[in-house]
């Protein structure tokens, strides 16, 4: 598993990272204007960066699970889509990883998308998840003034039907990576998040430390209908978490 750094402007106080899931642009059910509408107030800001964390389209095959003869769009042009819709964003995406949407086409044929985006927009990324150390703050006068942040992030599974086991499995990924700040997933669409706190010992310097971990579901862009609703599972919010980093000191604050 590797860690992808990432130094952001020295001069934030502040920064917002919106961590991007379950587009699954080229379904009917696609609310691509609401998206936009998220974009378009982070365009207007210096201090917003993102994360793609997969299904961003939903290339549905012969093979796989869904409705490939309801595709709104083929899997060729959703890709092409998904590329010009970054393409202005590109500088502020600090890492992608990829969902079971694209992995798809890559079991059916042995194409990553996910790789494509990435190399075509330059974005670090990782297939299975990955570890990202984001420093916010000044380093000009004395390192100490940078404020470190982990994350770790994977697209996430799971079948689970009720909030509850949606969290559970959120949760789980401490059992991955134990130190995370903040831990990311996404696949249920259900827009949730949720603290805890841990204490670890110390034994060079003889002390128990305590330390808060946010869990974060990154929620989607799929209104209800279809493939949700013939299988019974709940409507649920859309739209992407805002996950506020401080700079001057350890501290994060979450909305949904």
């Amino acid at each position: 598993m590797k860690i992808h750094y990432k130094q952001l402007n020295e001069d934030l106080e502040k920064c917002y990272i919106l961590p991007i899931s379950d587009i699954h642009y080229g379904t009917s059910f696609c609310d691509i204007n609401k998206l936009e509408r998220y974009l378009d107030w982070a365009l207007k800001r210096e201090d917003v960066y993102f994360l793609l964390n997969g299904d961003l389209i939903d290339c549905a095959t012969i093979s796989s699970v869904g409705d490939v003869y309801g595709q709104k769009y083929n899997p060729q042009e959703q890709l092409d889509f998904i590329l010009q819709f970054l393409a202005p964003f590109k500088d502020r995406i600090i890492a992608m990883t990829t969902g079971n949407h694209e992995h798809r086409v890559y079991r059916d044929t042995g194409i990553d998308i996910s790789k494509i985006i990435s190399d075509t927009l330059e974005i670090p990324y990782e297939p299975e998840g990955m570890v990202i150390k984001i420093h916010i703050g000044s380093d000009r006068n004395r390192k100490s003034r940078q404020v470190p942040y982990l994350i770790y992030m994977t697209h996430g599974w799971s079948n689970a039907r009720t909030s509850g086991a949606k969290l559970n499995t959120l949760e789980s990924l401490s059992n991955i990576v134990v130190n995370a700040d903040i831990y990311i997933s996404s696949h249920t669409h259900k827009l949730m998040t949720a603290p805890d706190l841990i204490y670890y010992i110390d034994d060079k310097n003889n002390k128990v430390i305590e330390k808060k971990r946010y869990y974060v579901n990154s929620g989607s862009y799929q209104v209800y209908g279809g493939y949700a609703q013939f299988k019974g599972y709940r409507p649920v919010k859309l739209g992407t978490a805002r996950i506020r980093l401080d700079g001057k000191r350890k501290d994060v604050h979450i909305s949904i």
